[in-house]
């Protein structure tokens, strides 16, 4: 045993496959945190673990939600290869990824609202020790996401909106 305690790791990508998703519900068991990517899933399903499923096997393993994140690598390169291992595909993930995994986990997986939406707020939050984030308290810099009939209509982020009526009013560097 070494003196770094688990927690101090923060593996992502756990649901690239499903011998990946086998070694992170093991190291969940054992008190790891366990970070699902979601902006790669439709592009590579034919191994890809989708993400609300391993929200689903992860806590039906005994994982508590409060280890358990979804991230998307910030929408990064998505590339693709052949046998050889030429580059074929260069795509963008989505950033409403995240969004539609939130909603898979509630719909499709039977994961109760508040307890799912936890992946995206109060765990990654708690995890990275950001106590100003992830909640919405007095004090705190909550970012916001206004949703109705499954779409997202604002955002609202540092007090701006960035979206409104569903328009987006600010766009990241690479959109």
């Amino acid at each position: 045993k070494g003196m770094l305690k688990l927690t101090q790791f923060y593996p992502t990508h756990c649901n690239r496959n499903d011998y990946t998703l086998d070694d992170a519900i093991e190291y969940g068991k054992k008190g790891g945190i366990v970070d699902l990517t979601t902006s790669s899933y439709p592009y590579f399903p034919e191994y890809e673990v989708k993400p609300s499923k391993s929200v689903k096997l992860l806590l039906d393993a005994g994982i508590p939600i409060e280890r358990i994140t979804f991230t998307s690598d910030a929408c990064g390169s998505l590339p693709g290869y052949d046998a050889d291992g030429n580059l074929i595909k260069l795509e963008m993930g989505r950033p409403s990824a995240n969004f539609r995994e939130l909603m898979d986990t509630v719909k499709e997986e039977g994961i109760p609202l508040e307890t799912a939406v936890k992946v995206l707020t109060t765990s990654p939050a708690d995890i990275l020790k950001l106590s100003q984030k992830g909640r919405i308290e007095t004090g705190k810099d909550a970012d916001l996401v206004f949703i109705s009939n499954n779409e997202i209509y604002h955002v609202v982020a540092m007090g701006e909106f960035m979206m409104k009526d569903r328009k987006i009013l600010k766009k990241g560097n690479y959109e």
